[in-house]
């Protein structure tokens, strides 16, 4: 279980740090990350529930989240 958590974290946190880097020589990721204010106050819904990293990001963003109480799997059928 920590070792999934971990790799949540790692790629939310690499998207940020790539996001970031990419701003300082890409003009769209730097508006990008100048619109990421404009998110707060936003409502969005999941058809799956997110993991806590994911629900962190959201309301670290400040966007209201609702989702479906439908755990994702890997599984396919």
């Amino acid at each position: 279980m920590k070792k999934n958590v971990k790799k949540v974290l790692t790629l939310a946190l690499s998207l940020a740090m790539a996001l970031s880097l990419a701003a300082c020589s890409d003009e769209n990721a730097k508006l990008s990350l100048q619109q990421l204010p404009r998110l707060r106050g936003c409502q969005a819904h999941t058809s799956v529930m997110l993991s806590e990293v994911d629900i962190k990001i959201f309301k670290k963003l400040g966007v209201d989240l609702t989702s479906e109480p439908i755990q994702h799997t890997r599984k396919r059928y």
